[in-house]
């Protein structure tokens, strides 16, 4: 099943100018311009890859730390507009609830399903994407209810 993914497919085409998208960026969330401006680094960037005919570049994973409700998630999704990329948010205390949410069930159980990551690349129909680990700090602090084994490999 996870050969089958859609790993080097990309996105479904719908480029956004980068001037445009950058501007998109910045009107998304007030102030953080520290912020916005690595993410606008960034995402030109990648712009500038794809424009090289460079279909393997990857983005470096990025973690935006800061207390809740200061726009984390909503820069991401900024982020992903002005990569032209889909966005998904995934909760990553809920493995903490459902083990099998982000690693999936093994197919030896009935009605077994692969992980949230899985799931999402498959409904997507690629795997560039922009991937959201909501709330990663929450994970063993005991701010959540209980510990997953599979939540601490992360």
């Amino acid at each position: 099943m996870v050969a089958e993914l859609p790993w080097g497919q990309p996105p479904p085409a719908r480029r956004t100018p980068t001037a445009a998208a950058l501007g998109a960026l910045d009107a998304a969330h007030g102030g953080h311009a520290t912020v916005k401006s690595i993410l606008s680094d960034r995402a030109a960037a990648a712009a500038h890859m794809e424009r090289q005919g460079d279909g393997e570049h990857r983005l470096r994973p990025l973690l935006l730390v800061g207390p809740p409700g200061t726009g984390k998630t909503t820069l991401a999704r900024a982020m992903a507009a002005a990569l032209s990329r889909p966005c998904e948010v995934v909760s990553v205390p809920m493995a903490a609830v459902d083990e099998c949410y982000l690693a999936g069930a093994d197919r030896i159980w009935s009605g077994a399903e692969p992980g949230a990551i899985i799931r999402t690349v498959r409904r997507l129909g690629t795997a560039r994407l922009l991937l959201v680990l909501d709330e990663i700090d929450k994970v063993g602090t005991g701010n959540w209810r209980g510990s997953s084994p599979t939540a601490w490999l992360l």
